[in-house]
């Protein structure tokens, strides 16, 4: 049965309790830069505020290189990847963690850099697909453009 418990950040840190599951790695996103050492780098790429997820995730890929085999504490007798400390910090854009959970399952695997070239070339992929679809929905809508004659006017965001 559940219960809440109120208790000190450093007895959570330390604790061999049961959490709900990753509750300390969701705990080490919220409290980013405060509990965590991460490396400078890492803690760079993160204050990004310009860049989109396909950028960022490109960049991601040459930090997870550069910091493959580096282990990030985040509490009693548990670590993680720097790869997977990455994608922690950015969890809404997508293409970062689908980026560095590959990279860091090809990395236990395989070298970092054969790992950094088959996760830039899915990333290459993935914005093949997009654009791929984008190009067939834009020629989609000037073909009706074409076709009806009180329409002659398309707008396009991105």
């Amino acid at each position: 049965h559940d219960k809440m418990t109120f208790m000190l950040i450093d007895d959570f840190l330390e604790s061999d309790a049961q959490f709900v599951p990753m509750l300390k790695r969701a705990f080490h996103h919220a409290t980013f830069g405060c509990y965590i050492d991460l490396p400078k780098p890492i803690r760079e790429w993160e204050g990004d505020r310009v860049n989109g997820a396909a950028h960022l995730a490109r960049l991601a890929v040459s930090l997870a290189n550069s910091h493959q085999g580096t282990q990030i504490d985040i509490g009693k007798h548990d670590t993680i990847s720097a790869a997977l400390s990455i994608a922690m910090l950015r969890p809404s854009m997508v293409p970062i963690v689908n980026a560095m959970v590959k990279f860091d399952n090809h990395a236990r695997c395989e070298s970092a850099e054969a790992a950094r070239i088959s996760t830039l070339s899915s990333l290459d992929a993935a914005v093949k697909a997009s654009v791929d679809l984008a190009v067939r929905k834009v020629l989609k809508y000037i073909e009706k453009l074409m076709s009806d004659s009180s329409q002659r006017k398309i707008v396009l965001g991105t």
